[in-house]
C-alpha cells in the first residue's frame, strides 16, 4: 500500500502521504484474517510492484534512480540505493 505510491511521489518530487500503519492494521482487522489469504495478497501486490519497477527500468536512463525523499525523521531516502541500481541496471 505504501511502496508504489511513495516511490511514485519521490520520482515526481511530490510529498508523501502520511500513513499510520497501526491504524490501518486495526481498521482492516488483520489479526482476524487468514494468514494464507494475506500472504497470497502480499505476493500478488509484490508481483505487481515488480512489474511496475521493470517498466521503469526499461525507461532508464529517463528515470533518475538517485532521486531522494527527505524524510523528516531519518533523512534522505533514495528511490533505489546503489546496490539496487546495480541489480536493475548492471551495465550502467
Amino acid at each position: 500500500e505504501d511502496f508504489a505510491p511513495r516511490l511514485r511521489a519521490t520520482l515526481e518530487s511530490a510529498p508523501w502521504t502520511p500513513l499510520d500503519f497501526d491504524d490501518i492494521a486495526n481498521r482492516r482487522g488483520y489479526n482476524a484474517r487468514s494468514l494464507e489469504t494475506e500472504l497470497n495478497n502480499f505476493q500478488s501486490a509484490r508481483a505487481a510492484n515488480m512489474t511496475w519497477l521493470d517498466s521503469l527500468a526499461a525507461k532508464s536512463p529517463a528515470v533518475d534512480w538517485t532521486t531522494a525523499h527527505q524524510h523528516p525523521k531519518i533523512g534522505p531516502r533514495e528511490v533505489i540505493g546503489r546496490a539496487g541500481r546495480q541489480s536493475l541496471l548492471p551495465d550502467r
